[in-house]
């Protein structure tokens, strides 16, 4: 493919086993002695100084690249033979389609997309000389030998669930007019490892990266005037919300709140929320089905519905700050402990697992709050008096452990004592106690 006799001596071997990665990465086996190598792809003429060359964006249309490589030394010359010719060939898999909105052009999928899709996808930035602006809802949605996509810097909204379960999705890096990431629009990529956002981005859903538990690079990019990056995070300024993270990130310490489905399906395995969290929102780490360690902070005041349902540690201590608990905010715990102080006055339906063991500062003989009472409009169990769904007629069995003597360490309590003639483990129908 290129010359090489006339330079002076060859003394390297010749680059060997080229191939090409998913995400977009020409390589080749390293060339003991070589200093660089210079790469020729079609016409044109790239040096690198290791045994790899990002091509992703060098190969941004449909056809056959001539791809060669050749050993360099320390002053740049060529010092071996080229490399066996490889070739490059890119054909457009179909199994999507664009759809005209009014004004302009999406990007959608068809009915066999999921079985039709496959390797590298080149998005056009026009059509019939209208710019292509949106990735419609689902358009790959289910695409599983997807392994990357050039989207054009038209783009600027990215739909509801567009890479949804594209589990081959190595590389797909986002276009510099991007506003718009909607929810699951990357959810259960697993083999996508880093995303950066754009700076023109405007909103960002926090349900975007699901499930992506291969990103280890969550980035937005400096200048834009709604959200920043701190530690993987991605956190809108105005309110100090954390709107989303990966499993890998370092929680900043000045933020406000956790946001909805933040951390939703992340194998996180320990969780120490910062002081100044006030608020922690529907689903934000449900599913985090590694989640074993748990330090809430004192302060924090709302725990949002399914908050940590479904995740795997055995004991959770509920700051004195806490009002309120989202309905199924710790449910499917099995074995779980907590301490749940009397300052709690909301608890919402199914709360907690009913195999649950709970430790209040409440009397036995104390009214409880009102909110802990079952909801009469359901017949499914709510935290403290419930019913089986499939045999409302039968209490379920629960251990409620009242009297409890709390000490706290920064506003977090843990049972210091409790008086046993309290640890009701019976059938609430045998009993006239109203915590059972």
């Amino acid at each position: 493919f290129i010359a090489v006799s006339g330079c002076s001596a060859l003394k390297l071997k010749a680059p060997a086993n080229l191939r090409v990665s998913d995400d977009g990465f020409l390589s080749w086996d390293e060339v003991d002695g070589a200093a660089a190598y210079r790469v020729f792809i079609n016409d044109g003429v790239f040096d690198t100084d290791e045994n790899r060359l990002d091509i992703f964006w060098l190969t941004d249309s449909y056809g056959e690249y001539l791809i060669d490589v050749v050993a360099l030394d320390a002053k740049n010359r060529i010092k071996s033979e080229s490399s066996e010719l490889f070739e490059y060939d890119l054909q457009d898999s179909g199994g999507w389609t664009l759809q005209y909105n009014g004004e302009s052009y999406d990007v959608a999928g068809t009915e066999d997309s999921k079985n039709v899709v496959s390797g590298k996808v080149i998005l056009p930035s026009v059509y019939n000389d209208l710019p292509v602006t949106g990735i419609a809802d689902a358009a790959f949605m289910l695409c599983k030998n997807l392994t990357s996509v050039i989207i054009p810097d038209s783009i600027t909204e990215i739909g509801q669930a567009a890479f949804n379960r594209c589990t081959s999705l190595a590389r797909a890096e986002l276009p510099r007019r991007l506003k718009s990431l909607e929810s699951i629009a990357f959810g259960d990529c697993k083999t996508l490892t880093e995303l950066k956002i754009p700076k023109t981005v405007q909103y960002i859903s926090g349900k975007m990266i699901n499930g992506c538990n291969g990103i280890t690079t969550l980035e937005i990019e400096e200048g834009n005037e709604i959200y920043e990056s701190q530690g993987n995070c991605i956190v809108r300024k105005a309110d100090r919300q954390l709107v989303c993270g990966t499993k890998n990130c370092e929680i900043p310490e000045n933020i406000a709140s956790v946001g909805e489905n933040a951390f939703y399906k992340m194998d996180i395995e320990k969780l120490s929320l910062p002081k100044g969290v006030e608020s922690i929102g529907t689903a934000a780490f449900q599913n985090c089905e590694k989640l074993k360690e748990l330090c809430l902070p004192d302060g924090l005041k709302t725990i949002g519905s399914r908050a940590f349902s479904g995740c795997a540690f055995d004991y959770v201590s509920i700051p004195m700050s806490v009002e309120s608990i989202g309905g199924d905010a710790f449910n499917f715990f099995h074995g779980l402990s907590v301490t749940l102080p009397k300052s709690v006055k909301k608890l919402g339906a199914n709360a907690f697992d009913k195999y649950v063991t709970i430790y209040t500062d409440l009397k036995h003989d104390e009214n409880y709050p009102e909110d802990w009472k079952l909801p009469e409009t359901q017949m499914d169990s709510s935290f403290i008096y419930s019913f089986d769904s499939y045999a409302p007629a039968f209490p379920v069995k629960r251990r409620i452990i009242t009297d409890c003597v709390f000490v706290c360490e920064d506003g977090v309590p843990y049972v210091d004592s409790f008086n046993p003639e309290h640890n009701l483990d019976s059938d609430a129908g045998n009993s006239d106690n109203p915590y059972q």
